[in-house]
C-alpha cells in the first residue's frame, strides 16, 4: 500500500489524541474563549495537538504542520500534516458525544492520508489516496440516494458570524422546501465521515478551516463521493465546501450557490 508508514503513524497519533480526550472527559478541564464567545479551546485541545505533533515529528522530522492551536503554519514544506486536535470542541465541553480528532497528510497540495478518531462513538475512519476509505477496517461507500428531496443533508447555522448565519438560514430554508432533511451535529470532520459512510447524502458549509475538512474530504472521495472546496465568498480567510455521494452534487451546489454567491453582498 502506498503511504503505509504514514497511515500507521497517523493512526498512532490519532489513538494518542483519543486517549487525551478520554482522560479530560473523565477528569475535567478548563475552557477558554478565542476569537468569539462561541469559539472555545480547552486543555485537551492543546495537549491532543502536542501528542499528535510529537508522534509525527518522531517519524517524519522534515515534514511541516498546519494545525488549529498554537499557530502552527507551514512555510513551503512539500509535505504538510493538517491537524484538528479536537473538532467539535463545544460538543466536547458539554459531553455531547460527537467530536473527534482529525489528521491529514498533504503532499504537493494533495491530501494523501487521513485519519479521524471519535472516542465517544468508538469509531476510527481512515483513508489513503487511491487505496480506499475505511471505518474500523470496513470499506466505505457513499449512499445511492439520487434525488435531493430524498436526501439527508448535514449543514449548520453559524453561532459565530452573523453574515454566515443569515446565508445558511436561507440555504436551509430552501433545502427544507425541496423537501430535504437536514442535521447539525457540530463536527465538520465527523460530518464528512457520515457522508463517506453513506449515513448522510450531502453536506455544505459556507465558511470552514482547512484542518476541519482535510481528512474528511479524502474519506468522501475514496468512498466514491464528490467534493468541491474553494475560498469562501462570505468570510475572508476561510474555505467553503459542498460534498455529497456524487448523485446529488449538482442539485446541492445549485441550491447552495443561490445564497453563497449573492451579489448583493459585494
Amino acid at each position: 500500500m502506498k503511504f503505509e508508514r504514514e497511515l500507521e503513524v497517523a493512526k498512532e497519533a490519532a489513538r494518542k489524541a483519543g486517549e487525551v480526550m478520554e482522560h479530560y472527559q473523565e477528569n475535567g478541564f478548563s475552557v477558554e474563549r478565542k476569537k468569539t464567545y462561541n469559539d472555545l479551546v480547552t486543555e485537551a485541545d492543546h495537549e491532543a495537538q502536542e501528542v499528535i505533533v510529537e508522534t509525527i515529528e518522531d517519524e517524519f522530522p522534515e515534514d511541516g504542520f498546519l494545525a488549529e492551536e498554537n499557530d502552527l503554519r507551514p512555510e513551503g514544506e512539500e509535505r504538510v500534516w493538517v491537524i484538528d486536535p479536537i473538532d467539535g470542541t463545544k460538543n466536547f465541553t458539554h459531553g455531547f458525544p460527537f467530536y473527534c480528532s482529525s489528521i491529514a497528510l498533504k503532499e504537493a497540495g494533495d491530501v494523501k492520508v487521513g485519519a479521524i478518531i471519535s472516542p465517544p462513538r468508538n469509531e476510527f475512519f481512515t483513508a489513503v489516496r487511491g487505496e480506499g476509505a475505511w471505518l474500523d477496517g470496513e470499506k466505505l461507500e457513499v449512499s445511492e440516494v439520487g434525488d435531493l428531496k430524498d436526501s439527508l443533508i448535514i449543514a449548520r447555522i453559524s453561532d459565530m458570524y452573523e453574515e454566515e448565519r443569515d446565508i445558511e438560514t436561507d440555504f436551509l430554508r430552501d433545502l427544507l422546501q425541496q423537501p430535504s432533511t437536514f442535521r447539525r451535529p457540530g463536527s465538520a470532520a465527523l460530518d464528512l465521515g457520515q457522508v463517506a459512510a453513506g449515513r448522510a447524502d450531502g453536506h455544505a458549509l459556507v465558511a470552514i478551516n482547512e484542518w476541519d475538512i482535510a481528512a474528511g474530504t479524502l474519506l468522501i472521495e475514496e468512498a466514491g463521493g464528490t467534493v468541491r472546496v474553494q475560498d469562501s465568498d462570505v468570510v475572508d480567510g476561510y474555505l467553503e465546501i459542498v460534498d455529497s455521494n456524487g448523485r446529488i452534487q449538482d442539485s446541492l451546489m445549485e441550491v447552495f450557490d443561490r445564497y453563497a454567491r449573492d451579489q448583493d453582498r459585494s
